[in-house]
């Protein structure tokens, strides 16, 4: 007799809010902490400090990358061009392909959700302009661990200061 079974993964992590004042956000993450790192910037965003908070926690990768565009390429540019853009610089930097891009609101603004398939890892992105803001919050780490209950509360629970 053969018996199958289904196997879940188990999470050895609890969320807790992470505030980042800097940022004006709040985001619950594994432990509650991120590391800041002050990442180049370039194009769009040159001029402006581009912050990049990450938590590694269970074969997953937590991050949040914000920074402020430069408002003449906002005022010339649709809110959807400008969210293509930052979808594409996606792929180039993953060095994937785009499998999903869906329109949905984050920080009650209009946003998107890009998944992105490489070689090496998948990611799930959530890309929001919050005035001249760009929030990009994501997971990285396998197909099925970036679909998973902990990936998709820890997307949802972004928000941003008034």
């Amino acid at each position: 007799m053969l018996l199958a079974g289904c196997v879940s993964s188990i999470r050895f992590f609890s969320l807790a809010t992470f505030t980042s004042v800097d940022g004006h956000f709040h985001i619950d993450v594994p432990g509650g902490t991120m590391t800041d790192q002050v990442m180049p910037s370039y194009g769009i965003f040159a001029g402006s400090t581009v912050h990049g908070l990450t938590r590694d926690a269970d074969g997953l990768r937590f991050a949040v990358l914000y920074g402020d565009a430069d408002p003449s390429y906002l005022a010339s540019v649709s809110i959807e061009t400008a969210l293509a853009t930052v979808e594409q610089g996606n792929v180039n930097s993953t060095k994937g392909t785009q499998t999903s891009d869906l329109p949905i609101i984050v920080a009650d603004q209009p946003a998107r959700e890009q998944r992105i398939a490489s070689p090496t890892a998948s990611y799930r992105f959530h890309l929001v302009f919050v005035g001249r803001r760009l929030y990009s919050i994501s997971v990285t780490g396998s197909g099925a661990d970036i679909a998973s209950a902990e990936a998709t509360t820890y997307l949802g629970s972004f928000t941003v200061d008034p």
